[in-house]
């Protein structure tokens, strides 16, 4: 009898292990050196993986406050059998790389990352960037439809991926688009200035801007948004920028702000990251994210619509 129950509890844990739901079961690990109170994009990143957990898959999180810490985190994840380890760009470091090489079955998701030769190579090394072109676009439209000196300008923050041509670009083509539908004669300037400048200097340049005529600014920047909103109050002008939906529950526009475009980067992660593990990205694992209509908003300021046409606005509700 005790032979039969060997026999039985064997082939029960055979079945077990071949089943679908325990092959299939996924475990995905986040590794931090930010912690998520003093970062939205972290925040974003650990909002979409809670949206992922369920039977099938587990999700945790590790936050390490230094390299040591990051080295014993990685560590840790290789010995619980992690299937995929999201981490930002900063992170990957050396020793990272050297689990990539060693662990091929442990899928590496790099935030913001950079495609290079060995990104490239690495079967299991995903990129995740970000195309904001398409929100560029509806931020020049806009200005064109709400200038009042038919005078606006981009502000646009260096970045380490380069993308400020893609920017630059889409918001012209954005902005000439509706010059043309509103026979409209508009200049449009360009400024492009340090990401990481404080409210200071984004002050004393949003001054220079707004003093030439300029109305509207659209900035792109991820440092001084208040020194140019200072700006903005003061000589009563107006700015549009891109933020994070969770920054946006937190206030309403301010009479500054004509019209904010907001990313759901919680709904996009948790999209890229599905995609990927359904093998949706083996071709290409370097993935460039293009916005789908339901992953950002535009919300418009009800409270200058006075300050506008209805026409105008409706035009622009309806062009996004």
């Amino acid at each position: 009898m005790k032979k039969l129950n060997k026999t039985i509890i064997s082939i029960a844990l055979i079945i077990l292990l071949v089943s679908p739901a325990y092959a299939e079961k996924k475990t995905i690990c986040y590794i931090t050196t930010t912690p998520m109170e003093k970062s939205n994009n972290t925040k974003n990143i650990i909002n979409s993986l809670k949206e992922l957990e369920n039977e099938k898959t587990e999700v945790y999180t590790i936050t390490a406050t230094n390299e040591e810490d990051l080295k014993r985190a990685y560590i840790k994840a290789t010995i619980k059998n992690t299937n995929y380890i999201i981490i930002n760009n900063r992170d990957f470091n050396e020793y990272a790389k050297k689990l990539a090489r060693e662990n091929e079955d442990i899928n590496f998701i790099i935030m913001d990352g950079k495609e290079t030769k060995e990104t490239a190579e690495q079967k299991n090394i995903y990129t995740i960037k970000y195309k904001t072109s398409n929100a560029s676009y509806i931020a020049g439209y806009t200005s064109v439809y709400l200038t009042q000196t038919n005078h606006i300008a981009i502000l646009i923050g260096k970045d380490e991926n380069k993308k400020e041509k893609e920017i630059i670009e889409s918001y012209t083509k954005g902005a000439k688009k509706a010059t043309t539908k509103l026979h409209k004669a508009v200049k449009i300037k360009t400024y492009t200035v340090n990401n990481l400048m404080n409210d200071k200097i984004s002050a004393k340049i949003a001054e220079q801007i707004y003093t030439k005529g300029i109305d509207i600014i659209y900035y792109t920047v991820q440092n001084g948004e208040n020194g140019i909103k200072a700006k903005a109050k003061e000589y009563n002008k107006k700015v549009i920028n891109i933020t994070h939906k969770e920054k946006t529950e937190e206030k309403n526009l301010d009479h500054t702000e004509l019209a904010t475009i907001i990313r759901n980067d919680t709904k996009i992660i948790k999209r890229v990251i599905t995609e990927i593990m359904n093998k949706t990205h083996e071709e290409n694992r370097n993935i460039l994210v293009k916005f789908k209509k339901n992953e950002y908003e535009f919300k418009l300021n009800e409270n200058l619509i006075d300050a506008f046409t209805v026409d105008a606005i409706k035009a622009v509700k309806k062009e996004i």
